[in-house]
């Protein structure tokens, strides 16, 4: 009887339009929150090995970055002995963390093992947080050519050559660096750039030096410690000035020495060595600033406007030149408003440099507003550039600026695709 009466209940109520109430909505259910981001960590490029249990190198690492972005102004990377953390080694510095906190070609300065960190810099350089890589890192470089400061002695054979003279002592408070005169006996074949110094020249007036090409370094001696160019003076400059060109030249030689002076001291000093061997070509690209003529050619580029002020033709001038070339390099970012680019030799060949500027070649763009707009930073990145309406410049003060139109320009190995 109860049942019937429940069911004649709902049947009334069904023809009064009335419905059943609806059922409170679900709440949905929230997603799972992400468990929490590990820590940021030191990573090694190439990754590092084991050998014997311990991690090591035994050449340079490629790159040091840190895993994640982080907050701060730079990021600092330091290296501390691991048997005396007190003695430390500033490995490089980021100052801008766009691309990731990173610095490339970190140098250690002898073999040992250390302890590597990455220190995260507020204003005022203060430390916000500190990060350290988790085992020791042993560096053991075994390069023939170079020597271990603290180790090496009258005897060793080191590129071939047999040190007759040692005498190197580490600098006062700087345990991990050493300084001093190493001379050797024996011989070598080499290929290098050289520079023939003009008399005006300060410290080398006079002189002939050579930058021994990469794949050739390691037929000169060094020592760990050493992060120089590979480079040297020759003794005996005038038994081949003839065949190097004017003072100012510069150029590719194949040349043999005879002896070699390895000099590492906080003074103006470079190696020596003899030469007793040498073909050189010089450079195309070379003008003399005091007898070049408007519509003269040099490397491709045409002369169109000479402007001296100066008393003297070399003294205060204006050169510009008219042509194009394309080439390789690496961005430097000078200030705010101007953008410059270092080109690599092969492009700097194609370039025209005055016999009177000794040093190497810093191009300024012209546009420097325009491209930094569209490329944003790029201080020390490798680039390709073409260039137009190339202009030299000699001041009063007697430094020099040359400047181009950047008529295009890319970032090598940029993954924006800039």
């Amino acid at each position: 009887m109860r049942s019937m009466l429940m069911m004649l209940a709902l049947w009334i109520f069904s023809l009064a339009g009335c419905e059943r109430p609806a059922a409170a909505p679900v709440s949905p259910v929230p997603p799972p929150t992400a468990g929490t981001l590990p820590p940021p960590a030191i990573l090694f490029h190439p990754a590092p090995h084991e050998e014997n249990g311990k991690i090591t190198y035994h050449a340079f690492p490629q790159k040091i970055a840190l895993s994640q972005p982080v907050e701060g102004r730079m990021v600092r990377f330091v290296a501390k002995l691991a048997k005396d953390e007190k003695v430390s080694w500033g490995l490089g510095k980021d100052e801008d963390g766009t691309d990731g906190w990173a610095i490339a070609d970190p140098f250690f300065p002898l073999n040992d093992e250390y302890l590597v960190a990455a220190e995260v810099l507020g204003d005022n350089d203060v430390i916000l947080q500190t990060i350290v890589y988790p085992s020791p890192i042993r560096i053991d470089r075994k390069d023939p050519h170079l020597f271990d400061e603290r180790t090496a002695k009258v005897g060793d054979v080191v590129a071939g050559m047999t040190i007759t003279r040692f005498d190197m002592n580490h600098f006062p408070n700087e345990p991990l660096s050493y300084f001093g005169i190493v001379e050797f006996a024996g011989s070598a074949t080499i290929k290098a750039t050289y520079q023939h110094f003009g008399e005006a020249h300060e410290f080398l007036g006079g002189a002939i030096c050579f930058y021994v090409d990469p794949e050739y370094a390691d037929r000169i001696p060094r020592s760990l410690g050493d992060d120089r160019v590979p480079f040297f003076c020759a003794t005996n400059p005038d038994d081949f000035r003839k065949v190097v060109g004017p003072p100012g030249s510069t150029g590719a030689a194949a040349l043999s020495i005879d002896g070699f002076t390895y000099d590492y001291r906080p003074t103006e000093t470079w190696n020596r060595a003899k030469v007793t061997a040498i073909e050189a070509r010089v450079d195309p690209n070379l003008f003399d600033e005091t007898s070049i003529q408007e519509g003269n050619a040099v490397a491709g580029w045409t002369v169109t406007q000479i402007v001296r002020t100066g008393s003297t033709p070399a003294n205060v001038v204006t050169i510009q030149f008219e042509g194009e070339a394309t080439g390789t390099g690496t961005f430097s970012q000078e200030n705010a408003e101007t953008l410059c680019f270092e080109p690599d030799r092969s492009f700097a060949l194609r370039i025209p440099r005055s016999l009177q500027t000794p040093g190497g070649m810093m191009l300024c763009a012209a546009n420097s507003g325009e491209v930094m707009a569209r490329l944003g930073k790029v201080h020390n990145k490798r680039g390709e550039i073409t260039i137009r309406q190339y202009r030299y410049e000699k001041r009063e003060a007697g430094d020099t600026y040359q400047q181009a139109e950047f008529a295009d320009v890319r970032i090598l190995d940029d993954p924006a695709g800039r």
